[in-house]
């Protein structure tokens, strides 16, 4: 029974768990023959079972003489383990590059392996690079203990600072310390996951840039002068007092959804929950340096001839450029005016992510005219915001790190004039679910955190419900977008 509950992880995540789990076998084992070779006992090496810690003090001396050995020997054997998995991960690399699937599967494989060894046997580590005296403890125990006694040190480090004086407890700090070299085998063993799930990002991101390239120019509604009917009526204060009615994208195109769709069923297939957040990061950041690139070389190609862009169109490419940045990197990241955020990743990929993205979004805003675009530009920032929130549950795997995008507000109901904003939608009183607002950490409060869904702040009632209006064929609204980009553009990514 409990063997039936387990998840059913992915192929590749279960090869990478029994290497892993091999060499975490491999250090218990050698634990064990180092306890029984440096105790006075007739026990075969090997054979030692590990348990709570035992004084034994006439095998004091013994153990000292051995524990520097086996420190030494430890952090070799793993630092051996990490330059074997890079060899390994350097020998694919190429190929990856090059367009060969195999070959970027071989390094997510090797990126798993090393980051799941890194976290299985981390405990095994610190107990064989620990002191010689609690070989025989249990490794997690140890390793709690450890972990105790670094935050009771850092604590009593800042009270002593503050009010000043000596800290006592300097001296027994220094002999419950880790080993450096503890430190340098984990470094090394991370650096060999980020890199491998680098390359297997690349290769998977350029096959997301390719497919977007080749949607853009397709759509002939970046070049038609009429207003799609999925855009939704805005009211602006005109210069005289009076209102002024606008019609903007509320809703990204399908193509858009359909790269983010990709990227997300890509980390699914890879291990879903059971990725890691360096291996999702790389995922996001390369899709995201790949999307930009290939609006920005489309924004380019447009600008030189002018029935390729209409102004509605620029409207909306702008609109799907930041939606799918901010999907994939986060609220904000595209900063106020095209001025590039923060990004979450390594200091020599912040800038260059984003570069393409800002550079063709400065270029579709230098299209409009200078008035207009002043008038747009809180109305489109507000709806891609609105939309963002809508499509957060569909991305959850590329969104799970990111709060709630900064500046949505709440958006009264548009279909009754007494209706209150915690109404529940009509569409979930029926399902045998809790209410989104209800689930997470926050609720529906609002308050940024990860995981809250705030459905107000993405007009649930206006998800595009049956018209009369609409012809034969239109996609509606945000379902038949969602539609349109998971079942007719992905084709060509998966």
């Amino acid at each position: 029974r409990g063997e039936a509950s387990r998840d059913v992880a992915p192929a590749n995540v279960a090869a990478a768990r029994a290497l892993a789990g091999q060499f975490a076998a491999a250090l218990a084992a050698a634990r064990r023959d180092a306890l029984a070779v440096g105790t006075q006992t007739h026990q075969q090496p090997g054979t030692t079972r590990l348990g709570p810690a035992r004084d034994a003090p006439r095998d004091a001396p013994r153990l000292a003489t051995l524990e520097a050995f086996v420190r030494g020997e430890c952090h070799a054997g793993a630092m051996a383990t990490a330059d074997f998995l890079w060899k390994t991960l350097e020998a694919h690399e190429k190929d990856a590059a090059a367009g060969d699937d195999v070959a970027a599967e071989r390094c997510l494989l090797v990126a798993q392996t090393a980051r799941l060894a890194r976290r299985e046997a981390r405990e095994e580590l610190g107990a064989l690079m620990g002191p010689a005296r609690d070989w025989n403890a249990d490794a997690a125990t140890l390793a709690k203990q450890r972990r105790r006694a670094a935050r009771s040190s850092a604590r009593s480090t800042a009270r002593f600072q503050l009010f000043g004086g000596s800290d006592q407890n300097a001296s027994s700090d220094k002999n419950t310390a880790e080993d450096p070299r503890l430190a340098e085998s984990l470094a090394a063993l991370a650096r060999v996951a980020h890199r491998g799930f680098r390359a297997w990002a690349e290769r998977f991101a350029r096959t997301v840039g390719v497919e977007l390239s080749r949607a853009l120019p397709q759509d002939e509604r970046l070049g038609s002068q009429e207003v799609p009917r999925d855009w939704e009526e805005e009211e602006a204060g005109g210069g005289g007092g009076g209102e002024v009615s606008l019609r903007l994208p509320a809703l990204p195109s399908p193509y858009a959804l359909g790269c983010l769709h990709a990227a997300s069923s890509e980390a699914l297939r890879c291990g879903g929950h059971l990725m890691s957040r360096d291996g999702i990061a790389a995922l996001v950041r390369a899709t995201a340096k790949e999307c930009g690139g290939a609006y920005a070389d489309f924004v380019q190609s447009a600008t030189s001839t002018s029935d390729r862009l209409s102004e509605r169109g620029v409207l909306q490419a702008m609109f799907d450029l930041r939606f799918v940045m901010e999907a994939l990197l986060g609220p904000g990241c595209m900063g106020g005016r095209g001025k590039a955020g923060g990004v979450v990743g390594d200091a020599n990929d912040e800038g260059d992510v984003l570069v393409a993205a800002t550079r063709a979004e400065r270029t579709l805003a230098a299209r409009l005219d200078p008035i207009d675009w002043a008038t747009y530009e809180s109305f489109l920032w507000r709806n891609e915001r609105r939309a963002y929130s809508r499509c957060a549950t569909l991305l959850g795997l590329l969104t799970q790190s990111h709060g709630a995008p900064a500046g949505a507000e709440k958006v009264p109901p548009a279909t009754s004039s007494d209706a209150k904003a915690t109404t529940p939608p009509p569409r979930f009183t029926y399902l045998p679910v809790s209410l989104p607002a209800a689930r997470g950490k926050g609720g529906g409060k609002g308050d940024g955190s990860v995981g809250a869904v705030d459905w107000s702040l993405a007009g649930f009632d206006r998800f595009g419900e049956p018209d009369e209006t609409r012809g034969a064929g239109d996609e509606g609204g945000l379902l038949g977008k969602i539609g349109q980009g998971l079942g007719g553009w992905v084709r060509g990514v998966v």
